[in-house]
């Protein structure tokens, strides 16, 4: 479930005071030195048999990349398309704290994506192309297999503290190194924090990632985010009562949820409140309809339970 993880600890074991030479060793790899716009040494940087990279400042000591492509690499593996749950996690992190001698309960995380593959049995565009929105306040855009190209190939929500992603992980794989042909349809989903403080109360440290509470709230995060999504598609309005109506025609427009913002805070909140149990009905309703979307919930809420 974890995949891409950038961690930090706090770092004493150079003297930065008489400086360093261009290229050094250290911890087994080969640092290779990184000017800043003054032509200083800012900072050293390596990449290790497992794609991580390993960033050395005064002061921190970074690791970031891919923790499931990580132990791929581990295992004689590539890629990130397989399954990669709880046990897997705690045989990357207890590889990478003996081989690079750090305590996990001292690796703070800034950034970390949390996500799982959906095994599908129709291409996977076929369900992205019904994901409208997060609660009508923030439209789903098309994510391209390059800049250059007009191939659509996902979805994604840019949020203030995270990013929602959907993407076809079969054509992923295919167009990367290597043209692997997946034998199963697979829709990547996953949560990307830039930012720690949504995540923070559950963890902080690569050691709160292998506590049993931490790691199962990471997956019910997962799957609450999902259940906050809007598809396309038509709701039986005929359930609704009228001051239901009207609270679920007002919702669909962000305009009224940043003017209630500005008037009322508390009011804005009672009524956001209700406009989600408005909207959970119509959308459980939607999905009994609709044979994709009620095959699309039910296996991700399996896959998500499976990484436990």
């Amino acid at each position: 479930m974890v995949d891409y993880t950038y961690f930090y600890m706090r770092f004493y074991n150079i003297d930065w005071s008489e400086g360093l030479p261009p290229i050094f060793n250290y911890n087994g790899l080969q640092f290779n030195c990184i000017l800043n716009s003054k032509g200083r040494i800012d900072k050293y940087k390596a990449i290790d048999h497992l794609g991580l990279c390993h960033i050395l400042k005064p002061g921190e000591y970074q690791i970031r990349n891919s923790l499931h492509k990580a132990y791929s690499k581990l295992n004689g593996k590539e890629g990130n398309h397989d399954y990669f749950g709880y046990r897997e996690l705690y045989l990357i992190l207890k590889h990478l704290s003996k081989l690079y001698q750090f305590d996990l309960d001292k690796a703070f995380i800034r950034k970390i994506e949390i996500g799982v593959n959906i095994q599908l049995d129709n291409p996977a565009m076929n369900y992205l192309k019904k994901l409208k929105s997060v609660q009508f306040t923030k439209e789903a855009e098309n994510t391209r297999s390059s800049r250059s190209s007009s191939k659509i190939y996902g979805k994604k929500i840019t949020l203030s503290e995270y990013i929602i992603k959907f993407y076809d992980k079969t054509y992923d794989v295919y167009t990367g190194n290597g043209r692997v042909k997946l034998p199963h349809q697979i829709l990547r989903y996953e949560l990307v924090f830039n930012k720690t403080r949504t995540i923070k109360k559950h963890a902080s440290t690569l050691a709160d990632l292998l506590i049993d509470e931490s790691y199962i709230a990471l997956t019910e995060l997962l799957y609450r985010k999902f259940t906050e999504l809007q598809f396309n598609g038509s709701y039986d309005l005929s359930r609704l009562k009228i001051n239901q109506l009207e609270q679920y025609y007002a919702g669909r427009t962000p305009k009224y949820w940043l003017e209630l913002v500005s008037r009322n805070t508390n009011t804005s909140s009672t009524k956001r409140s209700r406009y989600k149990k408005i909207m959970r009905v119509l959308e459980l309703d939607q999905n009994k309809g609709d044979p994709l979307l009620l095959e699309l919930r039910t296996k991700l809420k399996k896959s998500i339970h499976d990484l436990v």
